[in-house]
């Protein structure tokens, strides 16, 4: 049986980064700025990757057997855990793609998607999940 303080000690590390991604979005020249650009997909990866995780411990202790981040994302958007899976599976291929290539037009989508699609649905989560701590 997984440890049931796993998932809140995940989302601690989670909280920590995600107050990092914040620091970023609100960078006031983040859209001109090159070096925060690469730093917000820096933290955007960091996140995502703690998210999932605390899903997965989450989820495991509810009973769910999830392994992989698709099979987490698609068993938390069943649960009602989280909210627009299609946002969600969008942030694991961005997630994916910004791991293993550096593209300059790879790394402006990314942005724009991190900004106007992933930081929201992001806040919306953990609102929620602060809740259940």
């Amino acid at each position: 049986m997984n440890n049931p303080m796993r998932w809140k000690q995940r989302f601690e590390n989670f909280t920590n980064a995600y107050q990092k991604l914040i620091m970023v979005v609100e960078y006031k020249n983040l859209k001109s700025d090159e070096i925060a650009k690469m730093a917000l997909i820096q933290a955007f990866e960091f996140t995502f990757e703690l998210v999932w995780k605390t899903l997965k411990d989450y989820m495991e202790e509810e009973g769910f057997e999830v392994n992989s981040p698709k099979a987490v994302l698609r068993q938390a958007y069943q649960a009602n855990y989280i909210s627009n899976g299609d946002v969600w599976m969008e942030a694991l291929k961005k997630r994916n793609n910004t791991v293993h290539n550096y593209d300059a037009s790879l790394m402006e989508e990314t942005v724009n998607f991190i900004i106007d699609d992933f930081y929201p649905a992001l806040k919306e989560w953990y609102l929620a999940f602060s809740e259940r701590r």
